[in-house]
C-alpha cells in the first residue's frame, strides 16, 4: 500500500513539473499586432508667391459744368507703361471656404497727356500735349469665398471682397498741338513739373474664382469680378495755385478680370503666365468750392484701364487639393545643405520719403526765396519698381550658416513735385525731382534655421546705385512764345546731375527651399546712398539771376521677393 501511495504521488509530482514543458509546445493564438496610426492630413492648404505684372493703361477725366451739359475740358493719360512687382496668397480649406489676397506696387515710367480745352469757355479750342514720368502705382486686395462646385478636376467658387487701387502721375512741359494758344512754341520746357494727378480707388469686389486642371500638370486659374467703386482723388495743376491740389470724387462701376496658366514643376511649386485687366468707370465732382478762390462743384466724369501680362511663381503647403495625376508625398530627398553657390532673380516694391532742399546761392535767388517765390524746400515721396538678379554663397554648420551675396537690379524708384507763385502776375514754378535708376549691393548673411528646409537671416553690406536729380526755377511766359533769350522772361534756372552714389544697406529675410536645387526668399532691405547737391543756374540775363543748391538725400525701404537655384551637382534622392 505504501509503495502504490509513493508512486501515485510520484507520477501526480512529475506530470505537474513537466507540465510548462508541454504547454509551451501546445499552439497558442498570436497577438493581434495593433494598427499603425493613420496620418494625419491638415484641412487646410495654404498658397503663395510672387508676379511681375507688365503692364499699360489710360487714364482720362471729363470735366463739365455745374448742370453736367456743358463740356469744360478733357485730360486723357494714354500709354501708362507700367512695372509692377506683387506677392499674394490663397488659403483653403477642405469644406470648400478660401480666402485670397494680393499686394502690389511699382513705377509708371511712360506715356503723355493730352490736355483739351473746349469753347465757350476757351476760345478757341485748345490741344496741349505734356509727358508723363516718375509715376507710381500701389494697390491690395482680399477676398473671401466659397468654392460651391468641386470635382477631381475642377473647382469654381464665388467671392466677397476689397480691392484698394493708387495711381500717382506726373507730367512734365506743355507744347501746343492743336488749336489756341495755351502753350505757343516753344512752350514751358520738359524740365518742369506742370500738372500732377493722385487717384485713389476704394471698391467692392464680387467675383467667381475657377481652378481647371487641364492636365496632370497644367492648371487655368481664372477670377471674374464685378467692382463697386468709389474715387478720390487730387488734381495737382502747378501752374495755377487757386486748383492746385483740387479735390474729386466719383462713384461708378467696373470690372477685374485675371487668368493664370500654371505649369507644375513639382507637386508643390509651380510658374505660370497670364494676364489681367482692370476697368472702373465713376461719376462725380471737382470741389472747386473747397479752393481759396471759391466756386460751385461741377460735375466729372472718370474712366480708368490697366492692362497686361502677368509672370508668377508660387508655392503649396497642404494636402487638400494636388493637382490631378500628380502624387501629394513630395519626393525623398536628403536633408538639405544650405552650402554652396547659387544665383536667381528677384523683384520688388521701394518707397521713400524724403525732400529738396533749395539753399540761395546768390542775391537774386535769396529775393526769390525771402518773398515767398520760391519754396524753402519740395517734400518728395519717390516709389516704384525693382527687379534684377543675384549671385552668392552659402556655408553651413549644424544650425547655422553664413554667406555673401551680391545683386544688381533696374530700378525706377523716383518722385517729383511742382508749386508755383505769382510773379508780376505770371506763375513763377519750382520742380524737383529725383530718381534711382539702378541698384546694387554686396551683403554678408547670417542666418538660422528654423527648420532643415527655412532659414530666417539677417543681411548687411554696401550698396550701390545710379541717381539723378533735377530742379528748375521757370516762369511760364515761354507758354505765350517767348523764349529763355527774351528780356521779358524772368527766371530760366535749371539744372540736372546723373552719378554713381555709394552707400550701406542692412534688413532681414526668410528663405525656404522648395525642391534640392530651388529656394524662394522674402526680404526687407533698408537702402540709404547718402545726399546729392545739383546746382541750379539761370540762361536769362536779363532781369534776375537765381543760382541754387539743392540737396536731396536718396534712402529708400525695399521690399522684395526672389528664386534662387543653386548651381553644382543635385543630391541624390535618399534610398527606401
Amino acid at each position: 500500500m505504501k509503495t502504490l501511495l509513493f508512486g501515485s504521488v510520484a507520477v501526480v509530482a512529475l506530470i505537474t513539473a513537466s507540465q510548462p514543458a508541454g504547454a509551451a509546445d501546445l499552439p497558442r493564438k498570436a497577438p493581434t499586432p495593433e494598427a499603425a496610426p493613420a496620418p494625419v492630413i491638415s484641412p487646410w492648404e495654404l498658397e503663395f508667391g510672387a508676379r511681375y505684372w507688365l503692364n499699360s493703361g489710360r487714364y482720362k477725366k471729363d470735366l463739365f459744368d455745374t448742370t453736367g451739359a456743358l463740356p469744360i475740358s478733357r485730360l486723357t493719360y494714354d500709354k501708362l507703361t507700367g512695372h509692377a512687382a506683387e506677392g499674394f496668397w490663397r488659403l483653403n480649406h477642405s469644406n470648400g471656404v478660401f480666402l485670397k489676397g494680393y499686394f502690389g506696387g511699382g513705377s509708371i515710367t511712360g506715356g503723355h497727356m493730352n490736355d483739351e480745352d473746349f469753347p465757350p469757355l476757351t476760345v478757341p479750342y485748345s490741344n496741349t500735349l505734356q509727358d508723363q514720368r516718375r509715376g507710381s502705382l500701389l494697390y491690395l486686395g482680399a477676398d473671401v469665398g466659397y468654392s460651391f462646385l468641386m470635382g477631381p478636376n475642377y473647382q469654381v467658387g464665388a467671392f466677397l471682397g476689397y480691392h484698394y487701387w493708387n495711381e500717382r502721375l506726373n507730367t512734365f512741359g506743355c507744347r501746343q498741338v492743336a488749336g489756341g494758344g495755351i502753350c505757343v512754341a516753344p512752350g514751358i520746357p520738359t524740365t518742369s513739373d506742370t500738372l500732377d494727378n493722385d487717384a485713389r480707388w476704394h471698391s467692392l469686389r464680387v467675383g467667381l474664382n475657377a481652378q481647371l486642371q487641364i492636365m496632370p500638370s497644367i492648371k487655368l486659374t481664372t477670377d471674374v469680378a464685378y467692382v463697386r467703386s468709389y474715387l478720390s482723388a487730387n488734381d495737382f495743376h502747378n501752374m495755377r495755385m487757386d486748383i492746385r491740389g483740387l479735390a474729386e470724387d466719383g462713384v461708378g462701376n467696373g470690372f477685374m478680370i485675371e487668368a493664370i496658366l500654371s505649369h507644375y514643376i513639382t507637386p508643390a511649386f509651380s510658374v505660370g503666365l497670364g494676364g489681367r485687366w482692370w476697368h472702373i468707370s465713376t461719376d462725380g465732382h471737382s470741389h472747386f468750392e473747397q479752393t481759396a478762390a471759391g466756386g460751385q462743384p461741377q460735375v466729372l466724369k472718370v474712366v480708368q484701364d490697366r492692362y497686361g501680362l502677368l509672370a508668377q511663381a508660387n508655392y503649396r503647403f497642404g494636402e487638400t487639393a494636388p493637382p490631378a495625376g500628380v502624387s501629394n508625398a513630395p519626393p525623398r530627398r536628403h536633408p538639405f545643405t544650405w552650402s554652396g553657390v547659387y544665383a536667381g532673380v528677384n523683384i520688388g516694391y521701394a518707397r521713400g520719403v524724403t525732400d529738396a532742399v533749395f539753399t540761395p546761392v546768390n542775391a537774386d535767388a535769396a529775393f526769390l526765396q525771402t518773398a515767398g517765390f520760391v519754396p524753402l524746400s519740395h517734400p518728395l515721396t519717390p516709389a516704384g519698381f525693382v527687379g534684377g538678379a543675384q549671385v552668392g554663397v552659402n556655408w553651413q554648420r549644424d544650425r547655422t550658416v553664413v554667406g555673401i551675396e551680391a545683386d544688381v537690379d533696374y530700378a525706377a524708384i523716383s518722385g517729383s513735385t511742382g508749386t508755383s507763385a505769382l510773379f508780376f502776375g505770371f506763375p513763377l514754378l519750382t520742380t524737383a525731382e529725383q530718381n534711382i535708376r539702378w541698384l546694387s549691393t554686396v551683403r554678408g548673411r547670417l542666418g538660422q534655421l528654423a527648420s532643415p528646409d527655412m532659414m530666417v537671416y539677417i543681411t548687411g553690406g554696401l550698396a550701390v546705385g545710379g541717381i539723378t536729380l533735377a530742379a528748375d526755377v521757370h516762369d511760364t511766359f515761354t507758354a505765350l512764345g517767348f523764349s529763355c533769350a527774351n528780356a521779358i522772361v524772368f527766371s530760366c534756372a535749371s539744372g540736372s546731375l546723373s552719378k554713381t552714389k555709394a552707400g550701406w544697406t542692412a534688413g532681414a529675410g526668410i528663405e525656404y527651399a522648395i525642391t534640392e536645387r530651388v529656394t524662394f526668399k522674402g526680404e526687407y532691405l533698408y537702402i540709404d546712398l547718402g545726399r546729392a547737391t545739383v546746382r541750379i543756374t539761370d540762361t536769362n540775363p536779363f532781369v534776375i539771376n537765381p543760382v541754387y543748391d539743392v540737396t536731396s538725400k536718396f534712402d529708400t525701404h525695399l521690399v522684395r521677393a526672389g528664386l534662387n537655384f543653386k548651381l553644382g551637382a543635385t543630391p541624390v534622392a535618399a534610398n527606401d
